[in-house]
C-alpha cells in the first residue's frame, strides 16, 4: 500500500521531501525499471 502511495504521489505531490531525495533516480529517462522501481520501494520504507 505505501508503494502505491508513492506512485501517487509521485503525481500530486512531487515536492515531498521524501521524494525529492530520490527524484534523480524516478525522473532520469535513462534509468531502468527496475531502479524506478528500488527507488519507490527505498521512499515507501
Amino acid at each position: 500500500m505505501l508503494v502505491e502511495m508513492v506512485w501517487m504521489m509521485m503525481r500530486w505531490q512531487p515536492d515531498y521531501r521524501g521524494l525529492k531525495k530520490w527524484m534523480g533516480v524516478l525522473e532520469n529517462p535513462k534509468a531502468s525499471a527496475a531502479a524506478r522501481k528500488k527507488a519507490v520501494v527505498a521512499v515507501g520504507r
